[in-house]
């Protein structure tokens, strides 16, 4: 310790333990034999991170530091039930003190699947939306859904927002495809299907159906139902349009009619008349003349204006997250895997 101070001027101070709040390992190290110092009543415990030892007497160190009821009870309340890293530094730095104190509970709190499972979420990043298609009936995008003890199938033209909705007796792939077949036959096959990674749309049957009737079939980013947004909105939307007919005791055809007959946009017509070309006929009188063929031209000028809006006060409070290495692993229970689920039609 001499050599040490030597190229130092140093002044030595003596001040008793008992008077420092939080004293150094130095003011802690006693000349004098035995246990205790006479008229010092502070007791210390002091924690290292690396000691000045050999591996044998490490390992009894910690053999004897785990049979101690008080280092034991410390340990545990210093790593455990902390709610994130800057709480817990806080409170062990009360207590005790060790070099890189602050990296290692950070690291600590990083291994504790029950911190990772209950913190918050990553903000959300810029939105990407899909291309607006050129033309109606060119890209599709589908879903399963649960509602009212029955499973459904939903399909939805991504240009013109018409949303099309079949009972399934049950969710096997071949009575996916086979109402999926019953909507091409009506409304033609569309040059690209957008689902999810149900087992119904990633099977061999149904990977045979698309090659077999000539579409491209995307799935999405699996346990993220956001890369498949429009169809997931279009699901919550179809579910409580039902419900509330269920409720309220209405009937939930004339329901899904006004749906498809009413404008997207105040400048952007139903979804029916950007399919169909025609405005539907409902249960109020129509005051629109039939639709003309340049109404394809400008509501694509229009659907992208929209989306790009749309896509502005998204990203607003947005910001873009750094790069996803491939030596990540997913931390434990911070998703959770979806159920096969679909809504209805009664």
């Amino acid at each position: 310790m001499m050599l040490r101070v030597q190229k130092y001027d140093v002044e030595i101070k003596y001040v008793p333990g008992k008077d420092i709040p939080l004293a150094d390992a130095l003011s802690r190290i006693s000349p004098c034999p035995g246990d205790t110092v006479q008229g010092l009543d502070v007791s210390v415990h002091e924690l290292h991170l690396h000691l000045n030892a050999s591996p044998t007497r490490i390992e009894q160190i910690k053999d004897a530091t785990s049979k101690d009821d008080v280092l034991h009870s410390l340990r545990s309340l210093i790593t455990q039930g902390w709610p994130s890293a800057e709480k817990c530094k806080l409170r062990a730095k009360g207590s005790v003190f060790w070099a890189n104190i602050s990296k290692d509970i950070e690291e600590m709190v990083k291994d504790c699947p029950p911190c990772q499972h209950n913190q918050k979420a990553n903000m959300k990043e810029p939105l990407m939306p899909h291309d607006v298609p050129p033309r109606p009936w060119h890209t599709l995008g589908s879903d399963l859904f649960f509602w009212n003890n029955s499973s459904y199938l939903l399909v939805s033209d991504y240009y013109s927002k018409f949303p099309l909705v079949r009972k399934l007796n049950n969710i096997r792939s071949d009575t996916t495809i086979a109402h999926m077949k019953s909507i091409f036959d009506e409304y033609g096959i569309p040059s690209k299907l957008v689902t999810g990674n149900d087992t119904q749309f990633t099977s061999a049957l149904f990977q045979k159906f698309s090659e077999t009737y000539g579409f491209d079939h995307v799935t999405t980013s699996p346990y993220y139902p956001q890369a498949n947004g429009f169809i997931e909105r279009t699901v919550q939307t179809v579910k409580a349009l039902l419900q509330k007919c269920k409720e309220s005791n209405t009937d939930p055809h004339i329901a899904m009619l006004c749906l498809r007959s009413t404008s997207l946009q105040h400048n952007i017509p139903s979804a029916a008349e950007l399919l169909n070309s025609r405005v539907y006929q409902t249960n109020l009188p129509a005051t629109r003349a039939a639709c003309t063929p340049c109404l394809v031209v400008v509501t694509l000028t229009r659907s992208y204006k929209r989306q790009e809006k749309q896509k502005l006060q998204h990203d607003k409070p947005s910001k873009t997250l750094s790069v996803l290495h491939p030596e990540f692993q997913q931390r434990p229970g911070r998703y959770r895997i979806r159920a096969c689920t679909s809504a209805p039609i009664a």
